[in-house]
């Protein structure tokens, strides 16, 4: 039973998971914006 939850197809978890370069962007674009602006 445990070999068939293998075999679902990986799309569901593909759009839960952020390659690293898109977290790497994501990371810059906030470190871009200057969150003391806030203040």
């Amino acid at each position: 039973m445990g070999a068939a939850g293998n075999k679902k197809p990986k799309k569901p978890k593909d759009k839960h998971h952020v390659p690293a370069y898109e977290k790497e962007e994501a990371l810059n674009e906030a470190s871009k914006k200057p969150r003391n602006q806030k203040k």
